[in-house]
């Protein structure tokens, strides 16, 4: 396929804001995961409300913060940059929360040239002819795509988490681009800093077994026993210290809270990773957890090879 001068690329592509949304509304009620799905293509307040859930627009500023761009996202935009294409972004957002992340995240303003916002409905308005042949758009909405084609659009669509028979994705736009994954971590500094130290004290119990077999992160699964400051906590990964009982040693710990959507668990789990080595396991042992800075949404990915790079990304950064 040859390169195109105007590419169009939906936010939700390149930014997690629908991770973040999400964790909020679990703050508030127990909500499926498939329920996600139903926030694509709408204004997070529109999305909110379609949940019957109410999250003030404060709620929502103090995490914007943490939302994290989608691994290689930087890299493509960057390599489809490089070959002289013009990147414009789709937001369906409000605009004050993707201008205040597109602050938080230098690098991706340099790269993009401008923010189209726009209504589901603007976007099967536009006409196009007034676009030029050279024009593509990346979408995340597989309904939304095949309209824009009928209308005689250029447009791919990409899911995230990406599945292997979708027909493109921005991990892999050899079609479009030559890329290379490279080591995004510069990209995942922001983190936000809780004011009332949330504090969880539970025993360690068997979890899933994952975290040493498959991850290379072994965790420790927290039966609680009590919590303070800790009511509406927001699901995903944290920064933390962790203390066993009859210590006063303050570990760091990178502690993920809910369901992780990779695996989709059935039942909300916290889980610490310890950065410390053990002998022998810690099963019975106490530990007390407080919670130092919420780090980002937990979020599913394409496979478990991002999942391992993003917990190592999380785990640097709890360690910085």
């Amino acid at each position: 396929m040859a390169l195109r001068k105007l590419v169009y690329i939906d936010s939700d592509l390149v930014f997690d804001f629908r991770g973040l949304q999400f964790c909020l509304a679990r703050a508030h009620q127990s909500l499926q995961q498939e329920s996600i799905n139903t926030l694509y293509n709408k204004s997070l307040t529109e999305g909110f409300r379609n949940l019957g859930i109410e999250v003030t627009k404060q709620e929502v500023t103090n995490y914007l913060s943490s939302v994290r761009p989608h691994l290689n996202s930087y890299s493509v935009l960057k390599a489809l940059k490089d070959n002289q294409n013009t990147i414009k972004l789709i937001s369906f957002l409000e605009q004050e929360y993707t201008e205040h992340v597109l602050q938080s995240y230098s690098p991706f303003a340099e790269l993009i040239d401008g923010v189209e916002y726009l209504s589901h409905q603007d976007l099967l308005q536009i006409n196009p002819s007034s676009l030029g042949t050279d024009c593509l758009y990346v979408l995340n909405d597989l309904s939304l795509t095949t309209k824009l084609r009928k209308q005689g659009l250029e447009a791919k669509h990409v899911k995230f988490p990406r599945e292997e028979s979708d027909e493109l994705s921005l991990n892999h736009l050899a079609d479009l681009v030559e890329t290379t994954q490279t080591c995004e971590f510069f990209l995942w500094k922001n983190s936000v800093v809780l004011e009332n130290t949330p504090v969880m004290v539970g025993s360690i119990v068997s979890g899933f077994g994952r975290g040493s077999k498959d991850l290379g992160f072994p965790t420790a699964n927290l039966e609680l026993t009590s919590s303070v400051n800790s009511g509406g906590l927001v699901p995903g990964i944290y920064a933390a210290t962790a203390c066993f009982e009859g210590s006063e040693t303050p570990y760091k710990a990178a502690v993920s809270i809910g369901w992780c959507p990779y695996y989709n668990n059935p039942e909300k789990t916290v889980e610490a990773h310890i950065m410390e080595k053990f002998e022998g396991d810690l099963y019975g042992e106490v530990l007390t957890v407080r919670l130092v800075a919420y780090l980002r949404a937990e979020c599913s990915f394409r496979n478990v090879e991002d999942l391992i790079r993003a917990i190592g990304y999380d785990v640097k950064l709890t360690d910085e």
